[in-house]
């Protein structure tokens, strides 16, 4: 599986474009745009394979390319994926879950196919998108559980 990554930073984050062999894609939101906004937009870029989210806190965890991938290979017919979330020091902070709720499921811990999300967005306006758009998304089809760690939750604060 080739990994193809696409950025979009609010416009007025201090970062600059990394220097990173597959960024395809670089997008410094207008001024008014933020979270839900870019994340939409990067959803109007990108037309197939699979979507991952990192939220402005959060890392990956070093087994993530290996959960990720290995789900993936494991399961070919799923259309999206709920992983482990832990704390820095390592303490888990969400499990995955298979009926999402606001306050039970984070961005960082889902990896989803592109054609699955089809014309769903992120609602532009919440705090809680994350949460509303997963729980929409299993009214259509269950995430699979997959008991690994994908991210660190709030690694950066």
């Amino acid at each position: 599986m080739e990994v193809y990554w696409h950025c979009a930073i609010d416009k007025g984050c201090k970062a600059t474009k990394p220097d990173f062999p597959f960024l395809t894609t670089f997008v410094e939101g207008p001024k008014s745009f933020f979270g839900n906004q870019l994340r939409n937009l990067l959803l109007d870029l990108v037309q197939d394979g699979w979507v991952y989210f990192l939220d402005d806190d959060n890392v990956l965890h070093e087994n993530f390319e290996n959960a990720a991938f290995h789900a993936v290979e494991c399961n070919p017919d799923a259309n999206w994926f709920c992983f482990i979330q832990v704390r820095r020091d390592g303490r888990v902070y969400l499990n995955p879950t298979d009926s999402p709720q606001v306050g039970n499921i984070d961005m960082g811990q889902v990896v989803i196919r592109r054609s699955f999300i089809n014309n769903f967005r992120f609602p532009e306006n919440s705090y809680a998108a994350d949460g509303e758009l997963f729980i929409l998304l299993s009214k259509f089809e269950k995430p699979v559980i997959i008991r690994e760690i994908a991210t660190y939750y709030n690694y950066l604060r």
